[in-house]
């Protein structure tokens, strides 16, 4: 009997946001495709996928600040995450490798036991601004893993044109995923926020001074910032100096289960990137009734259309994320916009249409 088999790079221990995708993701395909459902990872919170429905088969995934032995350490997971792999793995099995770049041997070990392998690409991390060699490097292994799979898969059909010709694989499926629906009727705060990795090609520094010269005319309104990254500090460093302190508010990192007391006052979402895979962060926000402020890269245009259900970030530099946060808080269409925003969402992105999108998917094999 076939299975689905998913794999995917070790989980963050601070950051659950990449576990609660891989949920969604073992959900989806358990009820489209009613086969035993078997995960491989690393360093997987059993009890946060106990309800999932799958076979959870974790693999430590240790690190340490000596760059010799955080490889040795990588290595010895890739080994380990291999030969289980090889014996979890059966001929014809439908293995999904999601968010997996780093699964290597795992994907080695699908291909020696001839599995039909479906690999999933997200946001081109070369059109990240400030692009480095680490960088590079995913981008090489992720064109190399995705060209020989059986399959190429997105979220959505834009995702491929964010590779530009990298991608030779045509065999290609859009499998995508849910958000719940959620009360809109809480009371909205003159807040903008952000929900983002503060990293480079996130432009949150650049926000923040965007939002510096909404203050100028806004006075009364206020920025929230939730998430963490190499950029923090910077960014801390530059309210404090500014004066901001009392305007804008930086949260780090926040549990997901804790996340919804912050977003449920927020006016809008800000959301200005290089580059996107299908964002969690919009399809929650706007699933909130909160349109976004964001760039139309990749799906970002197929799900939120301009001064519809949301606005778009014609330039990611601070003048351009002002102007379109501007022309958001200036607008007089807020209602009809949120309401555009949970509908259009929810019509695109509900529990039942990703289930059924993905059982045409892997029937139309």
């Amino acid at each position: 009997m076939k299975r689905n088999i998913v794999i995917s790079n070790a989980t963050p221990e601070t950051n659950k946001s990449s576990s609660v995708s891989l949920y969604k993701f073992i959900k989806v395909i358990s009820e489209a495709d009613a086969k035993k459902c078997i995960l491989l990872s690393g360093n997987v919170d059993c009890d946060f996928f106990g309800d999932s429905g799958a076979e959870i088969h974790s693999v430590n995934r240790n690190r340490n600040s000596n760059k010799i032995l955080n490889i040795l350490m990588y290595f010895s997971f890739q080994i380990k995450a291999g030969c289980k792999a090889l014996k979890l793995i059966k001929k014809h099995d439908n293995v999904f490798f999601w968010i997996a770049d780093g699964m290597i041997l795992p994907y080695l070990a699908a291909k020696i036991k001839r599995a039909k392998t479906y690999y999933f690409i997200y946001g081109n991390p070369q059109k990240i601004s400030g692009n480095n060699k680490s960088e590079n490097k995913t981008f090489k292994r992720i064109c190399r893993l995705a060209n020989r799979a059986d399959y190429i898969c997105a979220e959505n059909a834009k995702v491929f044109d964010e590779w530009e010709g990298s991608i030779r694989n045509e065999r290609r499926k859009v499998i995508h995923l849910y958000t719940e629906q959620r009360d809109i009727s809480c009371e909205r705060t003159s807040t903008v926020g952000m929900l983002c990795r503060i990293a480079n090609g996130k432009y949150v520094l650049e926000s923040i001074k965007a939002f510096q010269k909404v203050l100028q005319k806004h006075p009364d309104w206020s920025m929230e910032i939730v998430g963490n990254g190499p950029l923090s500090d910077e960014c801390k460093k530059y309210i404090y100096e500014n004066g901001l302190d009392c305007s804008i508010k930086m949260f780090g990192w926040v549990d997901p289960k804790d996340k919804w007391d912050i977003l449920k006052r927020w006016k809008y979402l800000l959301h200005p990137t290089d580059t996107e895979g299908v964002s969690n962060t919009i399809l929650e926000g706007m699933s909130m009734g909160i349109p976004c402020i964001a760039s139309p890269v990749s799906s970002i245009a197929d799900i939120i259309k301009d001064d519809r259900n949301g606005f778009y970030i014609r330039e990611n530099n601070s003048e351009g994320i002002y102007a379109a946060a501007e022309r958001a808080i200036s607008s007089e269409k807020y209602d009809e916009i949120s309401q555009n925003a949970f509908s259009d969402i929810y019509k695109n992105y509900s529990f039942e249409r990703a289930v059924n999108d993905a059982k045409k998917a892997i029937d139309g094999q």
